[in-house]
């Protein structure tokens, strides 16, 4: 509690008198050539802000948000019925020249604006019903699509401009932007613009994205060696598959349980022996810097580094050779990706609790246990009466899907890509069981290819193997008999859907 304490501290501590939040001085950096209010910081700040607002609602941290929504309203440019940031910095209220990047164009610096502040300002009008907030929001998802440097064709295709705005797609810029686009296209009902974003979506996970979650953090490729993922991309991604999910295009579930299954839970570093092939293999490369107060720190590196990501990595490796370390956006937004996912496991309606993945979980309404990637089969135990729907995979034949309640078949409809029980009791079990596909995919990971080795939604090893810290060390998980956890699983709060 004191770090959180800490932290939020020191988020409140950069605001201005503008509303917005300012970097500070920056060693080595002067903030008259680059900038000292980045665009791209409001929009994490103020979702940030929002998530407080949602959990505590808190007066003076919705003070804080209208503020923001004030100060970029006064930033933003207009044209016509669409507004948009035409520079991601700015430094005493004007906007800085963007530098090159080492794609060799401006276009990150670009894209990297407008997108950033539309979902938590439409989140914030889903709490509060601030018309300004969406208003605005509205605004911006039409500079996305209207600005002079906008980002989404009509088929859903990132937008090629000529020199010097083309290429170097920054596909996070991108994801981030389309994830406010879609939000506020099911808010407000809008169809065309669900559908572009559903498109999307569709572009993005054939061109940059793959089936397990590896999604590339500049799109189109270059070489193998700098084709690495970025786990803000990825968590985007699977933000984008809860969204369409939830607006109805169901099948979108499965890239969230195979995201999450594999992939995001892959990029998290979990013990400090990963380190030991990194230490022994670049040892030469390894310098011994003096710690600076303030500025650099060396005590217990690798033991603070557990739980983190660098957020990088190739298919079946996590180490690259732009660096190893815990990557300050990267590490959040893998958060970001847990939460996700535990939070959609269920959703509730009155009278009603729908099983979108096969993932354990416990509620004040219901218990789930998956028995998967070991068995094709799930449990629910009801502890309020209500309607249970479960999902489905899509590699499963329906014909092949069984259910019971407490041992005995019980009847059940299909509804969509769930099975539907009309009225279980309160303490009954649901059993729900199908058989378990086992086989190997071949995928292509950039300019590469893998062989994937699939049991259910879950990758078990993957071919070829990483050399240095390898991805998808998973043998022990290629058996039929389940390893039951020791403890009950820790009871969801009932206000735990926020996003």
């Amino acid at each position: 509690m004191d770090v959180e304490k800490g932290v939020r501290d020191f988020v409140l501590s950069l605001f201005r008198e503008d509303g917005l939040s300012h970097r500070g001085y920056i060693k080595g950096l002067d903030p008259a050539k680059v900038g000292d209010m980045y665009l791209w910081d409001q929009g994490r700040v103020l979702y940030g802000l929002v998530t407080w607002f949602l959990r505590e609602d808190d007066a003076r941290i919705e003070k804080y948000i209208q503020e923001m929504l004030e100060g970029l309203k006064k930033v933003a440019l207009y044209e016509d019925d669409y507004a948009y940031f035409p520079y991601e910095a700015m430094y005493e209220g004007k906007y800085v020249q963007p530098r090159y990047n080492y794609w060799g164009d401006m276009s990150q610096s670009l894209w990297a604006a407008t997108g950033q502040p539309i979902e938590p300002l439409v989140r914030y009008y889903e709490a509060k019903g601030n018309e300004e907030a969406l208003d605005f929001a509205g605004k911006l998802v039409r500079g996305l699509l209207k600005a002079p440097i906008h980002f989404f064709e009509p088929s859903g295709a990132f937008t090629l401009h000529k020199e010097p705005f083309h290429f170097a797609f920054h596909v996070h810029s991108h994801t981030a932007a389309l994830i406010g686009l879609l939000r506020y296209a099911i808010v407000t009902g809008d169809e065309e613009l669900i559908g572009l974003g559903q498109r999307a979506y569709d572009w993005i996970k054939k061109h940059s994205s793959t089936s397990f979650g590896w999604t590339c953090e500049h799109y189109p490729y270059t070489t193998l060696q700098r084709d690495h993922q970025e786990v803000c991309c990825m968590t985007d991604v699977l933000n984008l598959a809860v969204l369409l999910a939830e607006a109805g295009y169901e099948h979108y579930w499965n890239d969230v349980e195979r995201i999450s299954r594999n992939h995001l839970v892959e990029s998290q570093i979990t013990s400090t022996e990963i380190y030991e092939p990194i230490l022994v293999t670049f040892k030469h490369e390894i310098r011994k810097v003096q710690p600076e107060q303030g500025w650099h720190s060396y005590d217990n590196i690798l033991e603070r580094m557990v739980g983190a990501t660098p957020g990088s990595g190739s298919a079946n490796e996590l180490f690259t050779t732009g660096g190893f370390g815990a990557s300050g956006c990267c590490s959040p937004h893998m958060n970001k990706g847990f939460y996700l996912t535990w939070s959609h496991i269920i959703t509730r309606k009155p009278g009603r609790i729908r099983v979108n993945l096969s993932l354990n979980f416990n509620s004040p309404w219901v218990e789930v246990h998956s028995f998967r990637p070991y068995q094709g089969k799930v449990e629910v135990i009801l502890k309020k009466e209500a309607a249970l729907s479960v999902r489905i995979p899509d590699w499963v034949d329906k014909w092949d899907v069984k259910v019971s309640v407490n041992g005995e078949e019980a009847p059940f409809k299909w509804e969509g890509d769930y099975v539907r029980l009309e009225k279980v009791h309160k303490g009954q079990k649901v059993t729900v069981e199908y058989p378990l596909r086992k086989e190997w995919i071949r995928e292509d990971v950039g300019t590469a290819s893998f062989d994937f080795r699939w049991r259910g939604d879950t990758v078990i090893e993957i071919k070829p193997k990483g050399r240095i810290v390898p991805l998808y060390d998973r043998a022990h998980m290629d058996c039929d008999e389940i390893p039951f956890r020791d403890q009950p699983l820790r009871c969801a709060p009932e206000d735990f859907h926020l996003w």
